[in-house]
């Protein structure tokens, strides 16, 4: 791998990092309150999670992100012409 496409290219930790960040920028306010609810002073809580929109706005939200830096980084990298390199 050239030097270029290494400095072009994601590595995992890269990857890594932003579906972490991206876990804890979505599940923070939820585990929050659920540490808050499971630590009330009457002793009990309950917590539920729901869900009504379909499953596409999810699916934007989850896959969209990497999807958008991937084309980003497609339309950024420079390219070579195939028939003059040979």
């Amino acid at each position: 791998m050239s030097l270029a496409a290494a400095a072009t290219s994601p590595d995992r930790t890269e990857r890594d990092a932003y579906w972490i960040a991206l876990l804890a920028v979505v599940a923070w306010r939820p585990l929050v309150e659920y540490w808050r609810i499971s630590r009330s002073p009457t002793g009990h809580g309950s917590v539920g999670f729901g869900y009504s929109g379909g499953t596409l706005p999810l699916a934007l939200w989850i896959a969209g992100p990497p999807l958008v830096l991937f084309v980003l980084w497609l339309a950024t990298r420079t390219r070579v012409d195939a028939r003059t390199n040979g």
